[in-house]
């Protein structure tokens, strides 16, 4: 049985060695020969960073020369581990790995316990050493990334999704994590401006693929997520697009009240994808109070409601808590009647079926109808899915002629009574 340490750690994507040298402490830790485990731990620690130096292009402010000395040194078995701390704690010319001082006395102090073992020296070890290292470097192995500047982490993104280059299911999650290790605060808009720019000039800035990897940017923990929010609200028709395509980032933009208002405002167009968005911006309460009937308005005459047509439970629920049918209710049936306007009833007549079916008729909605449908020029999109509605209800008819004896109203002939 594999310890949850070992299955972490087997998708981290590590060599055949360091692969070897996991199995080696997972079968010491199980047979509780904890020195040897924690030795064998630490190897496979260190193999993994040094492969990872082999693998990475130089830093540019390394000269090609030293870089060239330390890649062969970490191939001499007899000096790679004194070599590998030299170049973890390197900050002339310039930092190697970009760690904070924390996480190198860390390392150091996992050295020190590295060489109790080793020279059977008399401090004790036990499981607890072990495990506590192996949340150690749970924690911070996608630290441990070599700082090739962000000029060498945008070339690296360009070959990324070059697809003649790399396959469209390749990962991209070591480019992920090195992100806010590499690219430094003041930085962060040129790096996103530059792969921008990129997907925008290859034409693939609104692929799938690169919508996810944007998603991506904005989950990183941290200053970055704060700093792509920043680049990404006046972005246009790409913000949306990336919203639609992953409603549930929208959260990210709480904070910019501006942005928020709008892209119900100025930038919601008539597809279907808007309303997902639209729910969750209601469920996350991104929409002042004050500015909800204006909102609702808004979309009720630019997006048509498809999406209700397959409306999920928990959609509804969302609505129904956010206020909306009670507003939707006023808009189409109150003062306005926009039912009787006939592009507004066909963007809207599944909404408005929808809300028959939960709240039910009125006397009041019932006169609203008849007037709408006992009228010269009808809105017969919304006639022909009422009608569906009866079929469907039978209840809600019997309803409706009821409601009509008690406000002795005419029943429409154009919603199917006789």
């Amino acid at each position: 049985m594999k310890v949850p340490f070992e299955d972490w750690l087997i998708k981290q994507n590590i060599s055949v060695q360091a692969s070897e040298l996991l199995k080696e402490a997972i079968l010491c830790y199980k047979s509780s020969a904890y020195r040897a485990s924690l030795l064998f731990s630490y190897l496979t620690f260190q193999t993994v960073i040094k492969d990872r130096i082999l693998e990475a292009k130089k830093p540019s402010a390394i000269p090609q020369s030293l870089w060239d000395s330390i890649q062969r040194d970490l191939l001499n078995d007899d000096i790679w581990e004194s070599k590998l701390l030299e170049t973890v704690n390197r900050k002339q010319p310039a930092e190697i790995f970009l760690l904070s001082e924390e996480v190198r006395k860390q390392y150091e102090y996992w050295k020190d316990r590295r060489n109790d073992c080793a020279h059977a020296k008399g401090n004790q070890i036990s499981y607890q050493h072990v495990e506590v290292f192996w949340l150690f470097i749970e924690s911070n192995l996608a630290k441990f990334v070599v700082n090739g500047g962000k000029e060498s982490l945008i070339e690296e993104i360009k070959v990324h999704f070059d697809w003649n280059i790399t396959p469209r299911s390749a990962d991209y999650t070591k480019i992920i994590e090195s992100i806010p290790i590499v690219v430094e605060k003041s930085d962060h808009n040129e790096f996103l401006q530059n792969i921008y720019d990129y997907f925008n000039d290859k034409y693939i800035l609104t692929d799938n693929t690169v919508l996810k990897f944007w998603a991506s940017l904005l989950k990183i923990d941290g200053e970055f997520s704060n700093s792509t929010v920043k680049f990404l609200v006046d972005k246009g028709s790409f913000i949306l697009e990336l919203l639609m395509d992953e409603p549930i980032l929208v959260v990210y933009f709480r904070e910019e009240k501006q942005f928020i208002r709008s892209l119900w405002k100025e930038k919601f167009w008539n597809s279907y994808r808007i309303y997902p968005l639209f729910i969750t911006m209601l469920r996350s309460k991104l929409i002042p109070l004050e500015e909800l009937r204006e909102a609702i308005e808004r979309v009720s005459v630019v997006v048509n409601d498809t999406h209700f047509s397959r409306v999920e439970q928990v959609d509804v629920a969302s609505l129904q808590e956010s206020g909306f049918f009670e507003i939707f209710k006023d808009l189409a049936f109150g003062e306005y009647r926009k039912i009787q306007n006939f592009n507004w009833a066909r963007g809207n007549k599944h909404i408005i079926c929808l809300y028959l079916k939960i709240y039910g008729l009125n006397s009041d909605i019932v006169s609203v109808l008849n007037d709408t449908f006992n009228a010269n020029h009808i809105p017969w999109k919304l006639g022909d899915a009422i009608k569906e509605l009866f079929e469907e209800r039978p209840s809600i008819r019997d309803s409706y002629i009821k409601l009509n004896e008690d406000i002795d109203g005419e029943l429409p002939e154009s919603l199917g009574f006789d």
